[in-house]
């Protein structure tokens, strides 16, 4: 008994037939996607079970709604009531859990997660079911709100930058002109390049540092450095911030009543549940997923995801900045009698400054940025609505060529994923990206008032780290006790913890390396940097990465091509060597290499010892029977 019956149904066509139980539960699961018809469910099937028809997986139901018991029994989903009925004995299937991925031919051991929204309601009374399907279409049948993308991006945000970028500029310029404020000149400039508190460098690639392309050779450290003292701080970039928040949190009638903050948080928990079960779907099947089509209903009403709305706050910044500098150009060059009583905006004028910011919208949603790589803020967008984890390239993981972490997280098997998470957006509710409510944002401050986020967390590692006993405080010492280090680890002494396995091990290990080549770089402060700290730093990485080519990879039953230790140890002589150079050079960071040194020693035993453990995975593959 693994059959049961299937019934689909969309707004206008019900479809039925017997499937596997197995594939009935993945059926549910796909329901994540929020389809509305057989095809986007087939199409969203895709995601556990292997298509076998095109991108799709067919479920071979036929036309006809028939909820008779077959089997094992019968389950129906009613897509347009977002509603599930379950009758059956093969198993029990919830808002929640994991299926199996089928490969086409056998149930595979890759548990993959779901979780659908909180919308769907499950129900096990089937004699009730038609009825409450029933009730359910007529609510869902209601008017929907208006197109949130178009109040988000469209004429409403155009038409509101342009009114209150004029009116402030109106209010603000003739406060920084009045005799004896700034010279005019200064003036200019305190308008192309707003004033980074936390800078000294300008990153052109960020909205809030730009520089107008007249103006391309001007350092901020002096410049604006008269108007920030008679005026307490940047006018303008406290404007613009005024602006960006006022916009976020003022109710939208467009909006029912609700801020285009709030709107930003439409459907947000269901959104990123989504990319992380695709994320680790993907991790876990080698498999892209299959992407939302553009023409879905889940795709056309998606919420506004965390990279979406990081995305947001760069676009409309940049929207701000651009008006401000229209409107300060036209009223700094209008006759001063008229200056400081600013006009009203003409409709003709308000016309054409949304054209324009329209078109600076589209040109800045098609220009990568700087640190994207090929990635705009367009493709950004859609692929998290179609909900398409970013994958980076082999060039971009390794971020740092010279760092052992980096090295091995490039060289891991399987995808690398791309995330945005708000880094350096303003520190306000207002354009806070991750809590909805200004108590949870409030809430998620309070632990920066404990003394660890005050004082560092890196302090009180380092206090750990320097507590560490050492037999003696002597260069030679250091050296020494390296030296005997090296020899006990070359006799291979069993070790008295068991063994991690070779892979966590080696990490750990490049973790260390890592550390201590930080480490070495922050002498800086106190010596200048020398030659011989380069040579070290590159015989530290030099060396290491020999050693990690000469273990053993996961699955291997002997050394690569190698006959035992012949190289092994050796290689890891030369690190202890290394290790016993640098502790001479930087005495302070002995107890860094005693501890590197220590890793590397149980790395080499349990590869020599052939002890390292089996790789992950199941001995045998479940078959379904379908």
């Amino acid at each position: 008994m693994s059959e049961v019956q299937l019934v689909v149904r969309e707004w206008n066509q019900d479809w039925s037939g017997a499937v596997h139980g197995s594939q009935a539960d993945r059926a549910i699961a796909a329901l994540s996607a929020d389809p509305l018809t057989l095809e986007e469910l087939e199409l969203a099937l895709g995601r556990f079970s292997k298509p076998n028809l095109g991108d799709r997986h067919d479920l071979g139901l036929e036309p006809g709604l028939r909820d008779h018991r077959h089997d094992a029994g019968r389950i129906v989903i009613d897509l347009a009531a977002r509603l599930v009925a379950i009758d059956s004995d093969y198993s029990d299937p919830d808002r929640e859990g994991v299926v199996y991925y089928h490969n086409g031919q056998y149930r595979t051991s890759h548990a993959l997660p779901y979780r659908l929204a909180d919308e769907w309601m499950f129900i096990h009374a089937f004699w009730d079911w038609r009825q409450q399907a029933t009730d359910r279409r007529l609510r869902r049948s209601e008017p929907t709100p208006a197109n949130l993308r178009e109040i988000l991006y469209g004429p409403c945000l155009l038409e509101f930058i342009a009114r209150e970028t004029h009116s402030s500029a109106c209010r603000i310029l003739p406060e920084l002109t009045a005799p004896g404020a700034i010279s005019r000149a200064a003036i200019g400039d305190l308008l192309h390049e707003p004033l980074m508190e936390d800078s000294d460098t300008l990153d052109r690639g960020c909205a809030d540092c730009r520089i107008d392309a007249r103006h391309p050779a001007v350092s901020r450290a002096h410049l604006n450095e008269q108007a920030v003292e008679v005026l307490g701080g940047n006018p303008i970039s406290r404007e613009i911030r005024d602006l960006h928040a006022r916009w976020l949190l003022s109710p939208r009638e467009e909006l029912g009543g609700q801020t285009p903050r709030d709107a930003l948080f439409s459907n947000r928990a269901h959104l990123e549940r989504e990319l992380h079960n695709r994320c680790e779907s993907w991790s876990l099947t080698g498999l892209a997923p299959p992407p939302l089509p553009v023409n879905s209903e889940a795709f056309q009403n998606a919420g506004v995801g965390l990279h979406e709305a990081v995305m947001y706050y760069h676009l409309v910044r940049e929207l701000l900045w651009s008006s401000w500098e229209h409107w300060s150009e036209a009223l700094r060059g209008a006759p001063e009698a008229l200056f400081p009583s600013c006009p009203p905006l003409p409709a003709e004028a308000l016309h054409e400054e949304t054209e324009r910011l329209a078109h600076i919208r589209e040109t800045w949603l098609e220009t990568a940025g700087a640190d994207s790589g090929h990635r705009t803020p367009r493709s950004v967008i859609l692929n998290e609505r179609r909900r398409m984890p970013e994958v980076l390239s082999p060039e971009e993981r390794l971020i740092d060529p010279d760092c052992p972490c980096c090295q091995m997280l490039a060289e891991m098997p399987g995808p690398c994923f791309w995330h945005l998470d708000g880094t350096n957006l303003d520190d306000e509710f207002a354009f806070d990206v991750h809590e909805a409510t200004f108590a949870d944002w409030e809430l998620s401050r309070s632990p920066w008032q404990e003394p660890t986020y005050q004082s560092g967390l890196g302090a009180d590692r380092n206090e750990t780290a320097g507590s560490i006993p050492r037999d003696s405080t002597s260069p030679n010492a250091a050296g020494t006790s390296l030296q005997e280090a090296s020899a006990a680890s070359t006799r291979m002494t069993a070790s008295a913890s068991p063994p991690l396995p070779l892979g966590l091990a080696t990490y750990l290990a490049a973790l260390h390396v890592a550390e201590l080549t930080s480490a070495i770089d922050a002498t800086r402060t106190v010596q200048q940097t020398s030659l011989a700290d380069e040579r070290l730093k590159a015989h530290l990485n030099r060396h290491f990465g020999n050693l990690r080519a000469l273990l053993p990879t996961p699955g291997q039953t002997s050394l690569p091509g190698i006959p035992g230790d012949s190289l092994l140890i050796p290689s890891l002589e030369r690190l202890y060597e290394t290790l016993a150079e640098i502790s001479v050079a930087h005495s302070s960071l002995d107890p860094l290499c005693q501890k590197l040194a220590h890793e590397l020693s149980r790395i080499v035993q349990v590869a020599v010892s052939g002890g390292s453990p089996a790789p992950d995975g199941p001995a045998g593959q479940q078959v379904d029977g379908t």
